[in-house]
């Protein structure tokens, strides 16, 4: 066997995204006898957008198979904070077709080429997403916020924020139509009425989210006494 000249794994922002419910749209779509793919479409209609972006000279790779979505850029301080509007984005994109998502973000050794993936970064991605994610939120790893941001403040301009567990979390929500976002949201409540414990714990995280982007927005005040959450920069 030949062995083939390949890049050399270098350091990459790496993100690991888990579709909620994926199981559930699958028999969905594939169990109806309508030939229109309701979920297949929309996930794959914003995987083509995601794909194309070409934002801040960013090299951006983005892979999806099954329920899981990775998304990588080389390492360069300067474009944490593009990457994390792109992952943003992402996550609205999905939110507004109703589909929920949540992840982790890392930095490591990674490698892909055609369609070849091998990756250090990807396994801390995991972890996050597997392990302290939990809710409908994207979280990123400590050592990263610490090595971007040598003084542990966040700039306040980047889409994060900080959770009263200590981690930041990608602030999807940020500069949207709150307006638009709580028909999605009611509609994303509506169809999972019967819905687990283990459902509507995350849904109701979802929901003090929701309340925090309106109270900060001037519109109300927090419903859920302690404030769960805070800009990036700690304020």
């Amino acid at each position: 066997m030949t062995s083939l000249q390949l890049a050399k794994p270098d350091i990459h922002f790496v993100a690991f995204l888990d579709i909620l419910g994926f199981s559930n749209m699958v028999k969905s779509d594939f169990e109806s006898s309508s030939e229109n793919k309701t979920y297949l479409n929309k996930l794959f209609q914003i995987y083509n957008y995601t794909s194309n972006l070409h934002e801040s000279n960013l090299d951006l790779n983005v892979m999806q198979f099954s329920d899981s979505i990775v998304l990588s850029v080389p390492f360069s301080k300067e474009f944490f904070s593009s990457f994390i509007s792109i992952i943003a984005k992402y996550q609205y994109d999905l939110f507004c077709e109703r589909i929920l998502c949540r992840g982790g973000i890392a930095y490591g050794k990674h490698f892909f080429q055609e369609g070849f993936l091998f990756s250090n970064g990807l396994i801390d991605a995991y972890k996050i997403e597997s392990e302290t994610a939990k809710h409908p939120r994207i979280v990123v790893s400590t050592d990263l916020i610490e090595l971007i941001y040598k003084n542990g403040e966040v700039d306040k301009n980047v889409n994060l924020i900080k959770e009263n567990d200590g981690l930041f979390f990608v602030d999807f929500l940020e500069d949207r139509d709150l307006t638009a976002c709580s028909r999605n949201l009611e509609s994303i409540l509506a169809r999972n009425k019967s819905s687990s414990v283990s459902v509507k714990e995350k849904l109701r995280w979802l929901t003090e989210y929701f309340d925090y982007k309106v109270s900060q927005s001037g519109a109300l005040t927090t419903k859920y006494g302690q404030p769960r959450f805070s800009k990036s920069n700690g304020t």
